[in-house]
C-alpha cells in the first residue's frame, strides 16, 4: 500500500469546465472505448450532455464515497482509481486511458474509488439521467455500455489472476503488456510505452514492493526483452518472449518470488 492523500493534500478547487469544448468529431479519443461502439448521429446527440474540463497533474476528480451523477471518459491523459484499506492508507485499484469510462455504483450513485489525475488530463462527464433520457433514441447506448462494462470486468478479472497467482516477473510482464495495449486507443500494441505511473505505484497496483518491481525490470532488461532509455520510457524488444513470461510459458530468472506483499 502507498500512503493516502491528506486531507490537506485532497483539499482542492472545484474542478474547472473546459472553455474550449470539443466536439466528438474532433476528440482524439472517439476511436476507443464507448465512443467506439456507437455511430457519429449518436455521439452528437452524446455531446449535447457533454461537459468538459481539464485537470492538473495530482488533482482529485472524484472522491469513493462522495455522491456521483456522471459518467466520465478520458478524453487525454490518464487517471489513477484508488481504494481506502485503513484511515492513512489506499490501494490502487486500476487505471483509466483516454476512450475508457468511469462511473459511480449504478444504484447508490456514489463514487467506489477515488479518482486522481496521474498527468494532466482532460475529461468528458455525461450526466447519467440524461443518457437514460437519450438510450431510447438512441438504443445503441446500452449494448455500447455493457460491451465496455464487460470489457472492464474482464480487465479486472485478469489483473486478479495476475496479482493472485502469477510470479514477479510475470506480474511485472503482463503489466507492460497491460500499458502497451490499454495506451494504443483500440490500434495495434505499442512496442515504445511513455510509463505514466512511477515505481511505487506500479509496485502497489501490482502487490509487490518497490525495489522488488525496480530488481524485475532490471532482470528484463538484462535479458533482452525490454530496454529502459529513461525511467518512464521502456521499448518491448521482444514481444513474444514478454508474452509467454506474462503467461507463465517462460521459467523466471531464478524463480523470484519474495517480492510480495506480507498479509
Amino acid at each position: 500500500m502507498i500512503p493516502k492523500i491528506s486531507s490537506r493534500a485532497r483539499a482542492r478547487r472545484p474542478v474547472m469546465l473546459d472553455a474550449d469544448h470539443v466536439s466528438c468529431a474532433d476528440c482524439p479519443a472517439r476511436g476507443a472505448g464507448l465512443c467506439a461502439r456507437i455511430s457519429d448521429t449518436c455521439r452528437e446527440g452524446v455531446n449535447q450532455l457533454a461537459r468538459q474540463a481539464r485537470l492538473a497533474k495530482g488533482e482529485i476528480l472524484a472522491e469513493e464515497g462522495a455522491r456521483g451523477h456522471e459518467i466520465i471518459s478520458v478524453m487525454a491523459g490518464v487517471v489513477e482509481l484508488s481504494k481506502s484499506v485503513a484511515e492513512d492508507r489506499h490501494a490502487i485499484v486500476g487505471f483509466r486511458f483516454p476512450g475508457e469510462l468511469i462511473a459511480p455504483y449504478r444504484n447508490a450513485f456514489t463514487w467506489p474509488m477515488t479518482v486522481r489525475a496521474l498527468l494532466p488530463c482532460r475529461v468528458c462527464r455525461v450526466n447519467c439521467e440524461g443518457l437514460r433520457r437519450l438510450s431510447p433514441t438512441y438504443p445503441e447506448i446500452d449494448s455500447a455500455l455493457l460491451e465496455t462494462a464487460m470489457e472492464e470486468i474482464e480487465d479486472g478479472l485478469e489483473h486478479v489472476v495476475t496479482v493472485g497467482h502469477k510470479r514477479v516477473d510475470e506480474r511485472v510482464a503482463s503489466f507492460i503488456l497491460e500499458m502497451s495495449r490499454r495506451m494504443a486507443w483500440g490500434e495495434r500494441a505499442r512496442s515504445t510505452i511513455e510509463i505514466p505511473v512511477t515505481r511505487p505505484q506500479m509496485a502497489d497496483y501490482l502487490g509487490l514492493r518497490t525495489e522488488t518491481v525496480c530488481r524485475a525490470l532490471t532482470r528484463l532488461r538484462t535479458q533482452g526483452i525490454v530496454s529502459l532509455s529513461s525511467p518512464k520510457r521502456l521499448v518491448i524488444l521482444d514481444q513474444d518472449r514478454l508474452a509467454a513470461l506474462a503467461s507463465g510459458a517462460e521459467p523466471e530468472a531464478a524463480n523470484p518470488t519474495s517480492g510480495q506483499k506480507q498479509a
